[in-house]
């Protein structure tokens, strides 16, 4: 399981993001597990593997241009393996370094860049899918695998694809909008092919989106379409 900038918010003591039955004895014993399952990395701030030779990383937020040139001009890492690395190494010292409730994160891995509100260069956790979608020269030699940037797929007129993904599946971004009700998930075949999984989108007169579980679920193989038709 991945970190995000949601369990960033209460690692660091800041509980303003809950329902009404998070009590604050239960965000606290919470947080203890989450610290935990950073400590046996069990959770994690990257992961990387390899299919057909071909690394996927997967990241909440995404790697821009930014941050990797960030990494390599400080670190002289370069590799996704490394890369991976380097993000948990920092995931997990910041983590066990805090001795009460509150931990504080300070590299660039979990900083905002301007695309969400920060000033930094916009480490992994908080990237928009906006940015790495856009970079045609990124020198991550490997696919990317994001969250974090909700889909507007369940809103008639928007977002036409819940699970999106550049023409060239240098990343794919896999928030498909299920907090507003859509359904997709991303599937890796024992072949290395991606195959996107959506629910199809129902619209009421008035645009809402209606929940339906009997709607048929629209398999499709985005390698397929894009490296051989």
């Amino acid at each position: 399981r991945m970190v995000g900038n949601h369990e960033l918010f209460w690692l660091s003591g800041s509980y303003h993001l809950k329902s009404k039955n998070d009590t604050s004895y239960n965000i606290k014993k919470l947080v203890s597990y989450m610290k935990s399952e950073i400590a046996s990395n069990d959770l994690l701030g990257s992961y990387t593997i390899r299919l057909n030779n071909i690394p996927i990383i997967f990241t909440h937020g995404g790697l821009r241009t930014d941050f990797i040139k960030y990494l390599t001009f400080n670190y002289a890492i370069t590799s996704p393996e490394d890369i991976t690395d380097y993000i948990n190494g920092v995931l997990k010292e910041n983590t066990a370094s805090c001795s009460n409730s509150r931990c504080v994160h300070n590299d660039e891995v979990f900083e905002a860049g301007k695309d969400r509100g920060g000033s930094s260069i916009g480490g992994p956790i908080w990237t928009d899918y906006s940015v790495i979608s856009q970079e045609v020269n990124n020198p991550l030699q490997a696919i990317q695998i994001v969250g974090h940037t909700v889909s507007h797929c369940a809103f008639k007129g928007e977002d036409s694809q819940c699970i999106r993904y550049t023409d060239t599946l240098s990343a794919i971004c896999v928030d498909g909008g299920i907090v507003y009700g859509a359904r997709s998930y991303l599937e890796i075949d024992r072949f290395g092919h991606f195959i996107i999984h959506e629910k199809k989108l129902l619209f009421a007169d008035d645009g809402d989106y209606i929940i339906d579980s009997d709607s048929e679920w629209i398999s499709r193989d985005i390698t397929y379409e894009k490296c051989f038709l």
